[in-house]
């Protein structure tokens, strides 16, 4: 079968390489595009079996166009990256929508990809940790500055800490890596707050307010889903408040492991089975179904 693959981003698009790979094992004769520089001419050109679309509700656009040529399209909803928390999907009326959590604790059809390239990244072998590391991930760009203010102002007050920014979006093996390294970590987005759980890296939640901007990131998404006050919330701003935050992580262990029990917690609801491998098996028996 013929499959045309579009993700929003570069970060969606190394999700989607663990979901082209279970099509690959189980569709022999596939044919797989990625990410098109046109996509409506090469919807209408190629007219493929299927379409996958990965992305957030930017990616809406795209889903109706298939749809108005009659093309099938599964969508992965990655609700993390939308900004505002933007969740509805009631404007797409096709068939296949997956989300990438849980949009209520009762919902069990979620399909986080995130699950399976950590878990294919943490067969490699990492450097053996030689200090205290605390790293500052986020996955939106814009957050950038923000994260370089905070590394080079947190870093000046603990000489004794060895502090690390990195843009989860640029390589998730870089990031894996960095958080197994980690002994703490800082999120600055939604994402970032889950990757951190599914990395085993105890975290502090770090929001931005702006006269122009309403800010998604106030409370963890991990607070949200689990309804209860587990990782730390703290403006940005507020330097002293973030250190004494940290210190608490790195060295109060009974607190370490409160966080620790909420990431298996977090787990169990959002699941860590293979999403993409079930995703693949449903979506080509889907599509033989229909033929």
């Amino acid at each position: 079968m013929k499959y045309l693959i579009v993700a929003e981003s570069h970060l969606c698009a190394q999700l989607s390489e663990i979901l082209a790979e279970e099509i690959r094992r189980y569709d022999i004769r596939h044919e797989i595009l990625f990410n098109p520089s046109n996509v409506t001419s090469q919807l209408k050109k190629s007219r493929p079996d299927l379409l996958i679309v990965i992305g957030s509700s930017k990616s809406f656009s795209i889903v109706n166009q298939a749809k108005k040529r009659k093309i099938k399209c599964c969508f992965f909803h990655q609700t993390l990256m939308d900004k505002h928390d933007r969740r509805n999907l009631s404007q797409l009326s096709i068939r296949k929508i997956y989300t990438d959590i849980p949009v209520k604790s009762t919902d069990t059809s979620n399909v986080f990809l995130l699950s399976d390239v950590i878990r294919k990244l943490n067969g490699n072998n990492y450097d053996e940790v030689q200090s205290t590391e605390v790293s500052i991930f986020y996955s939106d760009p814009g957050k950038k500055r923000l994260a370089d203010n905070l590394l080079k102002n947190i870093s000046k007050l603990n000489p004794d800490i060895n502090f690390n920014a990195l843009d989860v979006s640029l390589s998730l093996k870089e990031a894996v890596a960095a958080a197994n390294r980690s002994n703490a970590s800082i999120a600055l987005d939604q994402f970032s707050n889950v990757f951190a759980a599914y990395t085993n890296c105890p975290s502090v939640n770090v929001y931005q307010k702006s006269l122009f901007r309403k800010s998604n990131n106030e409370n963890a998404v991990i607070n949200k889903l689990l309804g209860k006050d587990i990782i730390s919330n703290i403006l940005a701003n507020k330097t002293g408040v973030l250190i004494s935050e940290i210190k608490k992580v790195l060295h109060d262990h009974q607190h370490c492991a409160g966080i620790m029990q909420s990431y298996q917690e977090l787990k169990s609801l959002i699941g860590i089975q293979p999403f993409a491998r079930q995703a693949a098996q449903e979506i080509i028996e889907w599509i033989d179904e229909d033929n």
